[in-house]
């Protein structure tokens, strides 16, 4: 993070989870991605969770299971 801010000029980073099955899917945001969000605020930190099989490319990847960005209070991963 510290990286990013001092070397980039952009100010957001985007975190994918892939899970292995819909059941593994976290009903909230992860902690880390939380703290990442309050420990940076200055940075927009995005997190998805989508069910696949992680791999170098998918030709036809499914849509993301959840997509977020952080409002008050936190909907189902929400950061921003």
């Amino acid at each position: 993070m510290r990286y990013v801010l001092s070397n980039e000029q952009r100010r957001w980073i985007k975190f994918v989870r892939v899970y292995g099955s819909p059941e593994e899917v976290p009903w909230d945001v992860p902690e880390p991605y939380r703290f990442l969000h309050s420990a940076y605020p200055e940075l927009t930190v995005e997190y998805v969770a989508m069910v696949g099989v992680f791999g170098p490319s998918k030709p036809n990847p499914p849509p993301p299971c959840h997509t977020s960005k952080h409002q008050q209070p936190l909907p189902r991963f929400a950061i921003h």
